[in-house]
């Protein structure tokens, strides 16, 4: 079966990533050739050309996304479809950065009797009959690649993989993947990787001042909860004997400035635009921080009580967090679904139990190897659960996100590790918070506390660390 690797002329990355796809292609025994797809130069004066408009739903998808490579991309899998058409054979289609693991295996079926078949790995950890898993490896035929022209035409487009599943052409979903999508770069997403090399306008990341490895402990934050970082800082300095790096991770546009007069170093990921800080998490798993062998994550509301001891989480392909007795399926949004979120949310539940137990997200502990694995499934479902389907939009935002790419790939930080006991001490009765409550917990041997929200350390009605953390915020 003919088979056509798409690459962009030109961009050396995309290039010499494609040889690579090229080589294993070959290897697994198709007859696969280079295919020179449209670059973001042209792609604007080729979709007139072409007499194809965006669709709506590019409002939403594409801010997430460079307009004109994004174009470029949906437009070289377009121009294969035409392709398709006029040979009237079946094309395997494969982007720029797919590895095959095992030989292409052929399953002839009859002429029109199948559609679009999805043989690369999904991009998360989930499988359907009826959902394509991103664009980089399908088979397709001259029907239902007339399918799709005909839509193109008269619908516009959107990005490539979200435009095959608008429900146009059935899908068929190999049950045993021969090929997966290497953890590269991306010529479409913004800033992917946090490297200025992928994209002529990107954020550059600021550099680390730690040239070897080592850990960091890492803080999200805006301006607005900047001076809460020096108190925990010195916390975890001095109570937590930590001995590794500080680094805060802030949205695109802060003003920096308290940063920079407080020495503390950070980092500004690609920009979300409208979406809550929260997401930035998965920014932690991009190549910058690849330099350090260990990384700590704790939200700003904690309190180190006891020296930092992770030296018994030996695991580098495991994220080391805190249980959270919430139901996986509670992360979500469970009610007045759409048919589409209903069909994503049952086929979730395969791989994925409704009744397990999920971990939260306050602290996070994992080895920088696992970056180079999760990053882009970290991203693909972020933008496939929270920006397209609208499903990752309940009270835990990015907690849902984290609960499907790290399903089963997660363990227990400690059980030293814990969340504040004063909301049991009050039964949740908030407004005993509010008129100033003295927390009556037994920390001794606890390492750090999560005080959540509702009862921050710097809060003044906090009785037994306010004080506490003022002081630490005068070191």
């Amino acid at each position: 079966m003919k088979a056509y690797v798409i690459t962009i002329e030109g961009n050396q990355y995309s290039e010499e990533s494609a040889q690579r796809t090229l080589k294993s292609a070959i290897d697994a025994g198709l007859d696969a050739e280079i295919y020179y797809g449209v670059d973001k130069y042209n792609s604007v004066n080729e979709l007139k050309t072409q007499n194809l408009t965006l669709n709506d739903l590019n409002q939403k998808w594409l801010k997430y996304s460079y307009l004109e490579p994004a174009i470029g991309c949906f437009l070289s899998h377009y121009f294969l479809w035409l392709k398709c058409v006029q040979s009237g054979e079946r094309f395997v289609i494969l982007e720029h950065d797919v590895e095959f693991t095992d030989k292409f295996v052929d399953s002839k079926p009859e002429p029109g009797s199948f559609s679009i078949m999805n043989i690369g790995k999904p991009l998360w950890d989930t499988k359907t009959d009826e959902h394509l898993g991103g664009a980089h490896a399908y088979i397709i035929n001259a029907i239902q690649a007339k399918k799709l022209i005909k839509s193109a035409k008269n619908d516009g487009i959107v990005p490539t993989d979200v435009f095959i599943n608008r429900n146009i052409v059935s899908i068929e979903d190999a049950k045993t993947y021969t090929c997966f999508q290497r953890q590269e770069f991306t010529t479409i997403q913004r800033d992917i990787q946090s490297d200025s090399r992928y994209s002529d306008d990107c954020v550059p990341a600021k550099k680390a001042w730690n040239e070897g490895k080592g850990r960091v402990m890492v803080f999200l934050a805006d301006e607005k909860m900047y001076d809460k970082i020096p108190p925990l800082i010195s916390n975890a300095r001095i109570d937590g004997l930590w001995d590794g790096d500080f680094i805060v991770v802030t949205p695109v546009g802060s003003d920096t400035t308290y940063l920079e007069e407080h020495k503390i170093e950070y980092y500004i990921p690609p920009e979300l635009h409208d979406t809550p800080i929260h997401f930035n998490k998965m920014f932690m798993f991009s190549t910058f921080f690849e330099e350090w062998d260990w990384i700590l994550y704790v939200d700003l509301d904690v309190w180190f009580l006891n020296p930092i001891s992770l030296s018994n989480l030996k695991s580098k392909d495991k994220l080391f967090a805190k249980r959270d007795n919430l139901p996986f399926i509670k992360q979500f949004k469970n009610k007045d679904l759409t048919s589409e979120q209903s069909r994503c949310s049952k086929y979730l539940s395969n791989p994925l139990n409704y009744d397990e137990a999920t971990f939260q997200t306050c602290f996070l502990y994992w080895h920088s190897d696992l970056n180079k694995q999760v990053f882009k499934e970290l991203e693909s479902t972020y933008f496939y659960f929270y920006v397209y389907l609208e499903m990752a939009r309940a009270n835990h935002w990015e907690q849902a996100i984290f609960s499907i790419v790290f399903n089963r790939r997660w363990n227990i930080i400690g059980e030293d590790w814990i969340q504040t006991k004063v909301l049991d001490e009050v039964d949740w009765d908030l407004s005993l918070l509010d008129k100033g409550y003295s927390d009556g917990g037994d920390y001794e041997d606890v390492t750090c506390v999560h005080f959540t929200s509702f009862f921050p350390p710097w809060a003044t009605k906090n009785k037994r660390f306010y004080n506490e953390w003022l002081s630490y915020n005068e070191i």
